[in-house]
């Protein structure tokens, strides 16, 4: 899979899944398993789509390494 089919699958997991089959989905999904590391990624990217990018940097400062 590439990285859009990821994400949508990820958009549809959140939208179309019950909460407890969400575990199943990110365990088999095509991503690295270093959670601290995906859930950093995701929290950054929810971040970008909420806020002004200046406000994004301030509440995530280290969100460019990912």
């Amino acid at each position: 899979m590439d990285g859009v089919e990821v994400a949508e699958d990820l958009t549809k997991m959140f939208s179309e899944k019950e909460v407890p089959e969400w575990a199943e989905l990110l365990d088999n999904a095509d991503l690295p398993h270093v959670y601290f590391i995906t859930f950093a990624a995701l929290i950054a990217t929810g971040f970008s789509f909420v806020f002004p990018w200046f406000i994004t940097q301030f509440l995530s400062p280290n969100s460019a390494q990912f």
